[in-house]
């Protein structure tokens, strides 16, 4: 076997963002379009989808200002 390379800092970061947070961002956002599309009631499942958005978006940021 080879030897094995580690992926440099950036290459790790773009990794983490295309494979953590974007599916986190993305199942928010369908969670919300599941939720309803009645802004007037808020669910659980628009409070879910909301939290899952956050999430993806807070990654994305702390990976960005790194």
């Amino acid at each position: 076997m080879g030897e094995v390379v580690r992926p440099s800092v950036r290459v790790a970061a773009n990794r983490r963002r295309a494979f953590l947070w974007l599916p986190v961002l993305l199942t928010g956002a369908l969670v919300s379009v599941a939720g309803g599309s009645m802004i007037t009631v808020f669910n659980s499942l628009d409070a879910a989808g909301l939290v899952l958005l956050l999430a993806g978006l807070f990654g994305f940021i702390r990976e960005v200002e790194k």
